[in-house]
């Protein structure tokens, strides 16, 4: 039988003190500013501008045309030397592979814009082997009064439907994956071989044993007879 021995707690209780209205940390919620549609002029002069980056920095067709249609934080500190050589934080698509570009408004406010730019790609050689791809477009006005106007504040792919490689580059990748998945597959076959010798080399070595153990037996009884 067990017998279980209950200790009583002789600690004195503890009573947290009592929280006052100035111990709470006051927390403030910023409500979303409402949706704007923009007025017909102010989204065309956004579209112009966002189709300017797309053709200047994206296409990399005069790069150094981009860099009056972007802000600081899109430039990332980029100088505007290092700009202009086209060294920017903006991923290139080949202007000789590019079929078509579709655009939508996906939110607007009164003075920020989101736009998705679809890039579509030719078919066949022609398309490099690229996929359709997506960006999405932070775009803010800046400016007062007539000197207002529209700026990429930040980009961002959205979706693209395959790795943006040429076909030679593709063939190049798909060789270099497959020496080396040839490879691989060596290091499971030998393993496999390793296993399968090690009873035959197991029983080899027991035999010999046994065979040097026959041989001294007989030159043993040869001495003693």
């Amino acid at each position: 039988m067990t017998a279980f021995l209950v200790w009583p707690n002789t600690a004195p209780e503890y009573h947290p003190p009592p929280r006052s209205a100035s111990d709470e940390l006051p927390v403030q919620e910023e409500a979303e500013p409402p949706t704007v549609g923009l007025p017909p002029a102010a989204q065309a002069a956004a579209l112009q501008t966002a189709r300017s980056f797309v053709k200047t920095a994206i296409l990399r067709r005069n790069v150094a045309a981009s860099w009056q249609l972007t802000t600081p934080n899109l430039r990332q500190g980029t100088t505007r030397k290092e700009w202009n050589t086209g060294n920017i934080p903006v991923a290139q698509f080949p202007a000789t592979a590019l079929r078509e570009i579709k655009w939508r408004v996906a939110h607007s406010y009164l003075n920020d814009l989101e736009l998705e730019i679809l890039l579509l790609p030719k078919e066949g050689k022609a398309g490099q082997g690229l996929g359709s791809i997506t960006y999405v477009f932070d775009m803010k006005a800046v400016g007062a009064a007539a000197r207002k106007h529209w700026v990429v504040d930040a980009w961002r792919p959205y979706g693209l439907s395959q790795p943006p490689f040429s076909a030679s580059g593709n063939a190049a990748r798909e060789g270099a994956s497959s020496k080396l998945s040839a490879i691989w597959l060596l290091i499971p076959a030998s393993l496999f071989a390793l296993l399968a010798l090690l009873p035959l080399g197991l029983f080899f070595r027991s035999w010999r044993q046994g065979k040097r153990a026959e041989q001294a037996y007989r030159a043993y009884r040869e001495r003693a007879t």
